[in-house]
């Protein structure tokens, strides 16, 4: 990506990735990252993750699915829109 313009506006694009990953920080609250989630959502997100250190577990979140919790013993997976990925969760509490 070539940036022409220099101006602070230029450097930031137009809607939302495809996925995102949120770590909660222990002064969070769940119900305001799942108000993230859903402005990511309204702006074309389709996959986010949000790894919960204190339960050492991940939360799947998609727009048309309810929330999936994945532990220690299983690995999320990128689906359709990232085929191939799998990551074991044990490793990223490791």
């Amino acid at each position: 990506m070539v940036i022409t313009d220099p101006s602070p506006d230029s450097l930031y694009l137009e809607g939302a990735p495809d996925t995102v990953i949120e770590i909660k920080s222990p002064e969070d609250k769940i119900s305001f990252l799942f108000e993230k989630l859903k402005e990511y959502f309204e702006n074309g997100t389709k996959l986010a993750w949000i790894v919960l250190p204190e339960e050492e577990s991940v939360l799947a979140v998609t727009s048309d699915a309810p929330p999936r919790s994945f532990g220690m013993d299983d690995a999320l997976n990128g689906g359709s829109l990232l085929p191939g990925l799998s990551v074991a969760v044990k490793k990223l509490f490791g």
